[in-house]
């Protein structure tokens, strides 16, 4: 998934934006405001990254992305929030 690397069982939270959305730009600004939250996510601008945006179908959106251990195969699953 490009630039996003997880461990097995780390999840990661990604919230999907782009510079013309106007709520996206709200969203941003009130991060602006809590460091500490900002820093737990990884924002991707879908313009920028479609590649990443894949299954995304509105925006701003919240996706939780965690990789698992099944026994012969490791899995990513991307839940939406």
């Amino acid at each position: 998934m490009g630039r996003i690397n997880l461990k097995i069982g780390e999840c990661k939270m990604m919230l999907f934006t782009a510079a013309w959305c106007n709520p996206c730009r709200m969203v941003k600004k009130y991060l602006d405001d809590k460091p500490t939250l900002l820093a737990e996510l990884e924002i991707i601008d879908i313009d920028d990254e479609p590649e990443l945006a894949v299954g995304i179908r509105s925006i701003p959106a919240l996706v939780a992305n965690e990789q698992i251990y099944t026994g012969d195969q490791v899995l990513t699953y991307l839940k939406t929030l």
